[in-house]
């Protein structure tokens, strides 16, 4: 059973795969979540070969409530910022 794929098992996966991603956007979404996390939800992204255009509006939305969200790290400033 483990090579065989049935249409119920392929309902299964594609329902999970739904739940993931959707609970990954609403830790984004809240701003409820770690560096692990983010590592995590990248690797989702690429396993899945998922690419954006930073161009697009809905992409550039993501990205700043993301950068909202980050919190700075308490012992000043970063190598190469100014």
């Amino acid at each position: 059973m483990a090579g065989k794929k049935t249409a119920a098992h392929e309902d299964l996966l594609g329902r999970l795969h739904n739940m993931t991603a959707t609970a990954m956007m609403a830790m984004l979404e809240k701003g409820e979540f770690k560096a692990a996390d983010l590592a995590v939800i990248v690797k989702f992204l690429k396993d899945n070969n998922i690419q954006c255009d930073i161009s697009d509006e809905n992409m550039r939305n993501l990205a700043k409530a993301t950068r909202d969200n980050v919190v700075k790290f308490p012992f000043g400033e970063a190598v190469g910022d100014e």
